[in-house]
């Protein structure tokens, strides 16, 4: 385990990018739900030492990484390499929270998130924590805290989409998302046909 010395001086921590994107989907999200800024985050501290609150980069080279393959991707520009793409958001009470959880796990089976890998949220309030790996299509589960926090990691190609993050909120607060009628989904995507 690092200390937060270590953790501060690492340089593969001070190159990690929180996209302007992922930024606005905190910010947005806060805003639309009356919750605190420090209710959204990305970027993990020094406890965070693996996984997708942590850039491919330090993944990659830092020796303060405690899993190399935990969502490593291929394919990468240098850019995407840097972005963080983890995502947590905390609901304040329970009803929310089981709510965003619902919607948000359900559209990830829907195939409305491909762009999404995992989710770890709680969604009937339980003490057991649910989820989904979009990868391997299978039901996935992690530690306690995500019972009072949802969490997303994100393909890394896509944490500067600003239209995917505008459809995790309308997912997560319950907006009408459904694709027009003249849309097809083609490679994980809708394409609308004008």
């Amino acid at each position: 385990m690092a200390t937060r010395t270590q953790f501060n001086a690492d340089q593969w921590v001070r190159r990690e990018i929180v996209t302007a994107e992922m930024d606005w989907l905190g910010d947005e999200l806060c805003r639309r739900t009356g919750r605190p800024r420090t209710a959204a985050g990305s970027k993990g501290d020094y406890l965070h030492l693996s996984g997708a609150h942590r850039s491919q980069e330090f993944i990659m080279q830092s020796q303060l990484c405690t899993n190399r393959a935990y969502t490593k991707q291929t394919g990468l520009t240098p850019d995407q390499l840097r972005h963080v793409a983890g995502f947590d958001f905390t609901p304040g009470n329970t009803e929310a929270m089981i709510a965003q959880s619902q919607r948000l796990l359900a559209a990830m089976k829907a195939g409305l998130l491909d762009e999404v890998l995992e989710i770890f949220c709680n969604v009937d309030g339980n003490n057991v924590v649910d989820g989904w790996d979009n990868v391997r299509n299978l039901a996935a589960t992690a530690d306690s805290s995500h019972l009072w926090h949802w969490h997303l990691s994100l393909d890394r190609r896509y944490c500067a989409d600003r239209a995917l993050m505008a459809r995790i909120i309308a997912i997560a607060l319950g907006d009408d998302i459904r694709p027009p009628a003249s849309a097809q989904r083609q490679h994980g995507r809708w394409i609308i046909d004008d």
